[in-house]
């Protein structure tokens, strides 16, 4: 993986494991979860920090749920009483000793449970329709098995293998997943939609996988590269070297398609895109872009219009993510690693410091 891979973002990870990123996840009924360090300050990568809830404007800390060394929130239950969060614990040449999934209620006296230990790499985890959780995790390959873990014990169920990256629909029946298909000489990638019910699944667009390609998805938060839209009709994604139109070959920089799944196609959205987020209405694409290579800005996509447009005062931004249909969120990066989240109101274009 190149320094330049993602300009602004990956520079601040080493290659060679798994990188989690502290990334602020938006939950069903407004509050926004994410891990804040002993000082109430903020970092993309965590080290002995704290989950806290950001609650009508305050922020409420949940003194058990602890990470120690890196690790994410993954998801919120539906009901958005619970949280599903990852921690991975590393060694020396942050090799990978033991990944361990938890959940816990979203209350400032939850308790946080075990899920799954694991020697493989939990990569993603989803709260699935029937009480049970989808787990994708990472061996020694490219790619990863999912499958569904009953909270209460058993073994867990594996569902699909070579997958890449998943997101479940708004029912938790149905997933879109990226999904590498190593059958023929050349490796595939495929965005497919999955029915956790059945053995069966619709493929929705297929692109070339290059090395870089399956070296990024295997190493970093599905976060980065990865997301559906509510609806489940949009798919963004980014890729390296061989993609679907136009393949640049070898780029340093990843490129940010999105699929449409009702008219079967798909288009280049941005030449430099990655961390595509949508927007809790379905109705605009979040993402970080460069105009240099160098200097990051956040850009909104208009799935009406088909147009997008730089977020106001969002130069210099390292990351974006979503607070409510209309109010986005920046990481911005100071010195001594320090770093301070900033919202902007995407209509009027008014910002204000929310962590400094």
């Amino acid at each position: 993986m190149k320094k330049r891979a993602l300009f602004l973002m990956l520079p601040l990870f080493l290659t060679g494991c798994l990188f989690s990123v502290n990334h602020p996840l938006l939950g069903p009924d407004g509050t926004v979860a994410l891990f804040l360090n002993e000082a109430g300050s903020y970092s993309p990568t965590l080290d002995e920090a704290t989950l806290h809830l950001l609650r009508g404007g305050e922020f409420i800390r949940v003194p058990a749920a602890t990470i120690s060394d890196i690790g994410e929130v993954l998801d919120w239950s539906p009901d958005g009483r619970e949280i599903l969060y990852v921690q991975h614990e590393v060694g020396e040449w942050f090799e990978l000793t033991q990944s361990t999934l938890y959940s816990v209620e979203a209350r400032s006296d939850g308790v946080p449970e075990v899920i799954l230990e694991s020697e493989m790499v939990i990569k993603d985890a989803a709260y699935a329709y029937d009480g049970r959780i989808a787990v994708l995790r990472f061996g020694e390959g490219f790619a990863g098995i999912l499958e569904l873990v009953d909270p209460d014990g058993g073994e867990p169920q594996e569902i699909f293998d070579d997958v890449l990256a998943f997101r479940l629909d708004p029912t938790r029946t149905e997933m879109v997943a990226l999904h590498l298909d190593v059958e023929g000489p050349v490796p595939i990638g495929r965005v497919a939609r999955w029915r956790l019910e059945e053995d069966d699944s619709d493929t929705l667009a297929v692109f070339g996988l290059g090395e870089q390609m399956l070296e990024t998805y295997c190493v970093f938060s599905d976060a980065i590269l990865f997301d559906v839209d509510i609806t489940g009709r949009w798919v963004a994604f980014a890729v390296f070297d061989q993609v679907m139109i136009d393949p640049l070959i070898e780029e340093e920089t990843p490129t940010l398609y999105l699929v449409d799944t009702v008219t079967e196609s798909a288009q280049r959205i941005a030449e430099i895109g990655f961390l595509p987020s949508f927007s809790p209405d379905g109705r605009k694409l979040a993402y970080m872009t460069s105009d240099d290579g160098d200097t990051g800005h956040a850009a909104l996509f208009d799935l009406e219009t088909q147009e997008s447009a730089p977020v106001p005062a969002s130069l210099g931004a390292s990351t974006c993510f979503w607070l409510s249909n209309s109010l986005l969120g920046l990481t911005y990066e100071l010195e001594d690693d320090a770093y301070w989240l900033v919202t902007v109101d995407i209509n009027t274009g008014e910002s204000a410091v929310l962590v400094e």
